[in-house]
């Protein structure tokens, strides 16, 4: 478990790394150096939306998987739902 909690805790601190590079990126492209806009509104998709969408879709598939067990079918079908509006949000594939 503690394993578990490391990866995790670092995950978290590689995506907010990754999210203040691409501000410095944007404020860079804003002045007219650094890589065009496109090009970051690119690499923030894979690096933060991608990733939030994967997380989302093993959560969603987590619930399916207790329910009825550790879950209510209706605790599971309400986190599905959750879920499954901010994948929709996000625009997820």
């Amino acid at each position: 478990m503690r394993t578990l909690n490391t990866v995790i805790r670092n995950h978290h601190r590689l995506r907010s790394v990754g999210m203040i590079v691409l501000l410095i990126a944007l404020s860079l492209a804003g002045m007219g150096h650094g890589p065009s806009r496109a090009a970051i509104r690119s690499t923030a998709k894979s690096v933060i939306v991608t990733p939030t969408c994967d997380s989302l879709e093993s959560f969603i598939n987590q619930c399916s998987a207790q329910s009825g067990k550790a879950l209510t079918e209706e605790q599971a079908s309400q986190l599905i739902n959750a879920a499954t509006e901010l994948r929709t949000e996000l625009g997820c594939q």
